[in-house]
C-alpha cells in the first residue's frame, strides 16, 4: 500500500457522495414536503476537486471537494500519522433569496448526514473524522452574487498510513 493522504480522502468523500447525494436530498425533500416553502433540492450536476475548477461552474447544483492542509503528526519511513483539513460545499443558486438560504441549510445539513453515514458505514477506509465539523453558510466562492450561494462542511479527517 502506498500513502494516499490528501487525495485518497478527497476521492473518498467525492466517490462517496456521487454514489450516496441522490438518496439524501430526496429524503430531505420527503421530510420537509409539507412545510409550505415549495423547496425541492435537485440532484448535483457536477463535481470539482480543485479551485482553478470552480470559476467554471456553468451549472448548479455543483459540488466541490478541497483539501486546505495536512498535518503530519507523527511519521517514519513505512508510517505516517496525517489529518487533512476538508472543504466539502455545494454551490447553487435561486432568484429568491430566501428560498437560496433555505437550500443552503438543507444542503448543509445532507452533507453532514452523509459524512456521518459514511463514518458509520465504515465507507472512509479507515478516515476518521476529527474534532466539530464546522458549516459556512457565508458566501465563500460565490461572494458578490445575488442569486448564488454556497454552504461549505469544514471538518478534519485523519488516518495512519503504511506503505512497504
Amino acid at each position: 500500500m502506498t500513502w494516499t493522504l490528501a487525495e485518497g480522502i478527497v476521492d473518498l468523500i467525492t466517490d462517496y457522495l456521487k454514489d450516496n447525494i441522490a438518496a439524501k436530498l430526496n429524503a430531505l425533500d420527503t421530510e420537509f414536503e409539507t412545510d409550505g416553502h415549495d423547496i425541492e433540492l435537485a440532484d448535483p450536476v457536477d463535481y470539482f476537486v480543485g479551485e482553478h475548477e470552480l470559476d467554471r461552474i456553468a451549472e448548479t447544483p455543483a459540488v466541490f471537494v478541497l483539501a486546505d492542509d495536512s498535518d503530519a503528526d507523527n511519521w517514519r519511513d513505512t508510517i505516517i500519522d496525517a489529518t487533512h483539513e476538508l472543504r466539502i460545499g455545494i454551490v447553487v443558486d435561486d432568484p429568491d433569496t430566501e428560498k437560496l438560504r433555505r437550500r443552503l441549510y438543507r444542503y448543509g445539513r445532507a452533507l453532514v448526514e452523509l459524512i456521518v453515514d459514511a463514518k458509520t458505514a465504515g465507507s472512509l477506509n479507515g478516515f476518521l473524522p476529527r474534532g466539530n465539523p464546522r458549516i459556512n453558510y457565508s458566501p465563500t466562492l460565490t461572494d458578490g452574487s445575488r442569486f448564488m450561494g454556497d454552504v461549505t462542511l469544514e471538518w478534519r479527517f485523519q488516518l495512519v498510513e503504511d506503505r512497504p
